[in-house]
């Protein structure tokens, strides 16, 4: 996955950002095993 910025992630998602979007990502891992730089995925439903 190439590295992209919170703020360029969250335009091209058309999300609203809350906090820095100067934070580079830089891949996807679990909540278990991410680490600096890497995004996750959390589902609670209601």
């Amino acid at each position: 996955m190439p590295s992209i910025r919170l703020a360029d992630l969250a335009q091209q998602l058309d999300a609203e950002l809350h906090g820095d979007g100067d934070i580079v990502i830089t891949g996807v891992a679990s909540m278990q095993s991410a680490k600096t730089g890497q995004i996750t995925f959390m589902v609670n439903p209601k």
